[in-house]
């Protein structure tokens, strides 16, 4: 900031009082602004279309009707989490953990899988006396309102310490009348209608 005051004058420094030199930009504004917000809008589907296979990959996902208990249960839990949390409870604990907890204890419940899986859940319940000991290795639980009317998508994750947990987990789902999806996600609203715009435009072929 002090050698303001030295540049002044110099080759290429603007004079007090000269007018602005013009920035001559090549083309039209307008086809600039449209060619980036094509290449936006198709790097947008591409990320989409490999997030998509990446949820496949890494996350189980199981439909459970609205009513069923493990549902009912984890989304009881989000609620009670959300009252507790604005209570100054609670600290520093995710909700997915508190919503992992209620889905066990319900699953453990239910009348339906094999009592070889109640055992490995009665197990992690034993095991697990502290949220801290789940850090890091529930990636994800939630419990969230599926396409389909008064179905609900659990959305799991976990490390691979606790994997046998969370197949455990899946098949009394499944038991009592999940049903687990395989492959990658459908397309979300946003990225169908991208992609029947860009169709319509003859600009794109939808990927996987």
């Amino acid at each position: 900031m002090n050698s303001w005051d030295e540049n002044r004058g110099q080759k290429g420094a603007r004079q007090e009082g000269s007018e602005p030199r013009k920035v001559r930009i090549q083309g039209s504004l307008s086809e600039q602004f449209k060619k980036l917000a094509v290449a936006n809008a198709k790097l947008s589907m591409h990320l989409a279309s490999k997030s998509r296979l990446h949820d496949a990959a890494l996350l189980r996902t199981v439909l459970l009707p609205k009513s069923h208990p493990v549902a009912e249960a984890m989304a009881s839990a989000g609620i009670d989490f959300d009252r507790r949390q604005k209570l100054g409870e609670l600290a520093g604990i995710p909700p997915h953990l508190i919503i992992w907890r209620a889905a066990i204890t319900a699953a453990l419940a239910l009348e339906q899988g094999s009592a070889t899986d109640k055992e490995v859940l009665s197990q992690h319940v034993a095991a697990i006396t502290s949220p801290d000991l789940l850090t890091n290795r529930v990636h994800c639980c939630r419990a969230t309102s599926a396409f389909q009317p008064n179905t609900t998508k659990v959305t799991l994750s976990v490390s691979a310490d606790r994997l046998i947990t969370l197949e455990s987990l899946v098949r009394i789902l499944i038991a009592s009348g999940g049903d687990l999806k395989l492959g990658a996600p459908w397309r979300s609203t946003h990225e169908r209608e991208l992609a029947k715009i860009f169709i319509e435009l003859g600009k794109w072929q939808p990927e996987v």
